[in-house]
């Protein structure tokens, strides 16, 4: 049997090591027939392919590191807005905030409001319904009694949280780059 002189390179395609095989045996990946040519101090052969063979680098080469991603001004209104819609905490409680929730709260402030102004009264929580107290189910279904003056520092405390985020985005999409951490809490 006859013996053939193999040379071996890694994923990198850089010359790793020779080797032999016998003339029968299946040839092992990544590696070829053609020798690389001689080396000297930090040189290392890549291989370019059947037809082309070896070519001589001064070094071995840098890693390839992708450049971090670009985060776009979109990507942050779509943080903003999962933010708007996740709800705002108030008086302990977290209160639903989608827009039609908002539009509930907004509404809601805004009797209360009037009721204020005919005259409801702090504690009385039957400005609402004389037969019922009024009451707001928060997110995880519990019922939070609110008086009118109450119901409307709840619409206050919901326009003030949007705007906030929408401010927080803002300084976010001036940022250059915008971070790649956009998401954490600790920017908004």
């Amino acid at each position: 049997m006859t013996t053939i002189a193999l040379y071996f390179f890694n994923s990198d395609l850089i010359f790793t090591e020779s080797g032999s095989m016998e003339e029968t045996d299946p040839i092992p990946m990544n590696s070829t027939f053609t020798a690389p040519p001689a080396l000297t101090g930090t040189e290392v052969a890549k291989w370019n392919g059947f037809g082309v063979g070896w070519s001589v680098l001064p070094k071995y080469p840098d890693p390839y590191i992708p450049p971090p991603p670009i985060i776009t001004p979109e990507e942050v209104d779509t943080e903003r807005d999962r933010r708007i819609d996740a709800g705002f905490t108030f008086k302990g409680k977290v209160i639903q905030s989608r827009a039609s929730d908002r539009e509930n709260v907004s509404g809601a402030a805004q009797l209360a409001f009037m009721a204020i102004v005919g005259g409801a009264q702090p504690e009385d929580y039957r400005w609402s319904d004389p037969d019922a107290p009024f009451q707001w189910i928060s997110a995880d279904n519990s019922l939070l009694s609110l008086d009118a003056a109450d119901t409307v520092a709840m619409g206050r405390a919901a326009a003030a949280t949007k705007q906030s985020l929408i401010f927080k985005a803002r300084d976010l999409k001036n940022m250059s780059p915008i971070p790649l951490d956009y998401t954490d809490d600790k920017w908004w």
